[in-house]
Order: structure tokens, then C-alpha cells, then sequence
């Protein structure tokens, strides 16, 4: 059964970030569209069909956690991914669990469990496991 191929909205603020983002996803054989602002994130979301949304959160009442919400309430099948600030700990995991995400990696994301959330993605696995701060990854 061949898979199709995944495109990607991200949407996070750091220009290194949206490199290591991109040489991963392509990598992978996916497209990809970057924002830096959760606007235009929306915008995006309305205007063209995402398989995947990997977006920021930084705190429990960020626009990101808006985005997710968004985003799931008018795609449920949309995986999502967040991308959570170690300050914000298990509270900001479980916040953006909630509001959406079915997968939180903490910055700095490790590639290697970047690649694994965007292959269980693809192939519409259910929530990946949520990595907790200071588990190894760097």
C-alpha cells in the first residue's frame, strides 16, 4: 500500500529551527510550508490541505495552543504535533495534549524523534509518545 506524501505546515518563530524542520521533513520525502506567526498559520489552514501541523508552544495561553485547537476542530484527521518550551514541563505537555496535539516533542528537538513523530504521522499512527524533559534528548 503506498503512502502519500505528507505536507507540512510549521509554524514556530526560530529561522534555525524551521532548517532543521525542513531538512528532516524533506528528508522524508514531504513538503513543506513555513510561518512564523500563528496568523498566518490560520490563513494557511483555510486556504490548502495539510496531512501534518508541527507548531510552537510556549506557555498554556499561547496562540499556539489556539492554532492546535483550530486546527483540530476543523481537521480532526490532522496530525499535530507541538513543539513545547521545557519551561512550560509537563503542565504545557498536557495542555497542548489537550487542546489537540497527538504528539509534544521539547525543544531542542532531536531529530531522530522528529523524524519518528513525522513517520507515525504519516502513516495516521495515534498519539506518539509525549517526551518528557530531560529524557535525552538534545
Amino acid at each position: 500500500m503506498a503512502v502519500e506524501p505528507m505536507h507540512i505546515l510549521v509554524v514556530h518563530d526560530d529561522v534555525l529551527f524551521l532548517t532543521k524542520i525542513i531538512f528532516v521533513a524533506t528528508s522524508l520525502g514531504a513538503t513543506v510550508r513555513t510561518v512564523r506567526t500563528y496568523d498566518s498559520a490560520l490563513a494557511l489552514l483555510r486556504a490548502e490541505p495539510f496531512s501534518c501541523i508541527l507548531c510552537q508552544v510556549t506557555s498554556t495561553e499561547s496562540d499556539g495552543m489556539r492554532v492546535i485547537h483550530v486546527a483540530k476542530a476543523a481537521h480532526p484527521g490532522l496530525a499535530v504535533i507541538a513543539v513545547a518550551d521545557f519551561s512550560g514541563g509537563d503542565d504545557l505537555a498536557g495542555q497542548a495534549s489537550a487542546a489537540g496535539a497527538d504528539t509534544v516533542l521539547f525543544n531542542p528537538v532531536d531529530p531522530d524523534a522528529l523524524s519518528i513523530a513525522l513517520a507515525w504521522a504519516r502513516v495516521g499512527g495515534a498519539a506518539v509518545q509525549v517526551a518528557e524533559p530531560g529524557d535525552g534528548q538534545t
